[in-house]
C-alpha cells in the first residue's frame, strides 16, 4: 500500500533526524515511550539485576509483527498484510517497542507492541506471567473506571505460546509527546541541559506549572480506585470498605512516561509495569519521580541525570503540592514530603543506600551540622540524649503537612497579577489561570475558620504576604 509506505518513509526519517544525538543512550533507562528517544533515567533508588536478552527478541520479523496486529484488530482476516506496516522499533531498558501502522478507513492508525527483554523461553517465569496479567488488569481496571488517558489494550500473551513466541502487549499509541518536550528549554540536549534546568525560560517555566496542575489532577482522578490490602491487585476482587485503604503507586511515573500536548497538558500516562496498591503517602498523590531525585541516592541523583536540577527540585515539588490541594486531592498532606516516604521505603526494600538515606535525613534536622558519619557512629556507643533528640527531630521531620497556602504567590508574581488584573476571557488564555483562580478560592475562609476546599486553615489576612523563598527561580535571572 502506497500511502502507509510513504507514512512509514515520513516516520522513519524523522524519528532518524530527531535521534541523531540520543543513540548513545537509548539503552540506559526503561524509555518505553514511543514518542522520544530521550532515556537517561540512569539510576535509580534502587537497581534490579539485568535479565535482559535482547538478541531474540529482536530477531522478531516485523511481518511476525504486523500478522499479530492484524490477528487482533481483525480476527476474519479482511484486511490485506500489505495494508500495514512497521513504522519503527525501539528499546528501553526493559522493553522493546515496535510502533505498527495500518492503513484503514482512509487513514493511518498506529499501535504499540511492547515485549519483555527478558520474554525469551530461558529467561520468562511464572511470576512474570503473573505480573504482566497484572500490569493488563490494572490499565483496564483504570480506562474503565476513571477518567485517566491510559492506553487502550486490543490484546496480549503473558506466555511464550503464541505466534509471536514471545509475550506481549498490544495497544494504541497515545498522541502527544512525552514530558521532556515541555519540561526543557528545547531543543533538549541531555550534555548541557542542567544549564538552564534551574533556570528556565519564563515560557518553559509556565508550561511546567500548567504540566504540574494538569497532572495533579489526572492523579487526584487516579486517587478514586482503592484497594484493601497493599500489593499487586487482583482485578476484579468485590471487597468491603475498610477503615484503611490502599491506592495505586505508578511505579516509574517519570517525565518520559507522561505525554502532553504543547502546552503540558498531561494527555496519557504509559508503563504501568509493576504498578500496585500502596500506602496513600507513597499513592497518587506523591511527588513524580523527577521531583524527588534530590532525595535518590547520590550515586542516581546527579547533574547529567534528569531534571537536571540542582537546587530547585523542592521548590517545583511544593508547586505541585499546591496543585494537589488545589485539585481538592484529600492526600495532598502528603505530597510536599513524599520524596522523604519514598526514599524510606527505597532504601530498606528496594536496595536502595539505608546510609545516604539516613545523611539526608540528620541534614533535615535544623542547625545540624556534625560529620554525620561521626554523630551515627557516637550514637551506636550509647547516647541518650542524642536518641531523645532524633526522636524528636524526626517526628517533625516525617510528619505530613500542606503547602503553604500563599506558594502560589511567589511563583511568578507578574504572572499572577496579570492573570487576576485581566477579563475572564483574557484569564483563559494564560496557561496558569485555572491555578490563579482556584488558589483564589482556597485562599477563601468560611466562618467557621476552615478552607473552601475543607482543609483546616492556616492563618488568616496573609494573602498579600509573599514567602521569599519560592523566588528562587526568578532570581536566577
Amino acid at each position: 500500500m502506497r500511502i502507509i509506505r510513504q507514512f512509514a518513509t515520513k516516520i522513519k526519517s524523522s524519528k532518524t533526524e530527531s535521534d541523531d544525538d540520543d543513540d548513545d543512550d537509548d539503552n540506559e533507562g526503561d524509555d518505553d515511550n514511543e514518542n522520544s528517544s530521550n532515556s537517561n533515567n540512569k539510576g535509580d533508588e534502587g537497581s534490579a539485576p539485568d535479565r535482559s536478552d535482547w538478541a531474540p527478541i529482536r530477531a522478531i520479523s516485523d511481518q511476525s509483527l504486523q500478522l499479530l496486529m492484524l490477528d487482533c484488530l481483525d480476527p476474519s482476516h479482511t484486511i490485506d498484510l500489505d495494508c500495514s506496516c512497521v513504522l519503527g522499533r525501539t528499546e528501553g531498558g526493559y522493553h522493546h517497542v515496535a510502533i505498527v501502522g495500518l492503513y484503514r478507513h482512509r487513514k493511518v492508525e498506529q499501535y504499540i507492541i511492547r515485549i519483555p527483554a527478558h520474554g525469551t523461553a530461558a529467561l520468562w517465569r511464572e511470576e512474570d506471567e503473573y505480573m504482566l496479567d497484572r500490569e493488563v488488569e490494572i490499565m483496564q481496571h483504570i480506562r474503565l473506571n476513571t477518567s485517566v488517558p491510559v492506553p487502550e489494550i486490543f490484546g496480549y500473551s503473558s506466555s511464550m505460546y503464541n505466534d509471536l513466541g514471545a509475550p506481549y502487549i498490544l495497544m494504541e499509541k497515545l498522541e502527544g509527546n512525552d514530558a521532556y518536550d515541555i519540561w526543557f528549554d528545547q531543543p533538549y540536549n541531555e550534555e548541557n541541559a542542567w544549564v538552564a534546568a534551574d533556570c528556565p525560560s519564563d515560557e518553559t517555566h509556565k508550561k511546567r506549572v500548567n504540566f504540574l496542575n494538569s497532572l495533579a489532577r489526572i492523579m487526584t482522578e487516579l486517587q478514586r480506585l482503592e484497594f484493601n490490602q497493599v500489593g499487586t491487585p487482583i482485578i476484579p476482587k468485590p471487597h468491603k470498605k475498610q477503615n484503611e485503604t490502599f491506592v495505586i503507586h505508578h511505579h516509574d511515573m517519570d517525565l518520559q512516561n507522561i505525554l502532553t500536548d504543547d502546552d503540558g497538558n498531561v494527555v496519557g500516562i504509559i508503563d504501568w509495569d509493576g504498578a500496585f496498591a500502596a500506602p496513600r503517602c507513597i499513592g497518587p498523590a506523591a511527588a513524580p519521580k523527577f521531583l524527588r531525585r534530590d532525595f535518590f541516592p547520590d550515586f542516581s541523583h546527579m547533574i547529567d541525570i534528569t531534571p537536571h536540577m540542582s537546587w530547585n527540585t523542592g521548590y517545583y515539588r511544593n508547586i505541585y503540592a499546591q496543585a494537589m490541594v488545589a485539585a481538592q486531592n484529600p492526600d495532598a498532606k502528603y505530597t510536599t514530603k513524599s520524596a522523604l516516604y519514598q526514599a524510606a521505603i527505597a532504601a530498606i526494600y528496594e536496595g536502595g543506600d539505608v546510609f545516604d538515606f539516613t545523611d539526608k535525613i540528620l541534614r533535615e534536622i535544623p542547625g545540624f551540622r556534625m560529620n554525620t558519619d561521626a554523630f551515627k557512629c557516637t550514637l551506636g556507643k550509647g547516647w541518650p540524649a542524642a536518641e531523645r533528640f532524633l526522636k524528636r527531630e524526626i517526628r517533625k521531620i516525617m510528619a505530613p503537612e500542606l503547602p503553604k497556602e500563599n506558594y502560589w504567590g511567589g511563583v511568578d508574581i507578574e504572572m499572577v497579577d496579570s492573570s487576576t488584573s485581566t477579563s475572564s476571557t483574557d484569564s483563559d488564555s494564560s496557561p496558569c489561570h485555572s491555578l490563579t483562580s482556584e488558589t483564589s478560592l482556597l485562599s477563601s475562609q468560611s466562618s467557621n475558620g476552615d478552607s473552601a476546599d475543607g482543609y483546616p486553615s492556616r492563618g488568616k489576612g496573609d494573602n498579600s504576604k509573599v514567602d521569599p523563598a519560592p523566588l528562587a527561580v526568578a532570581e536566577c535571572g
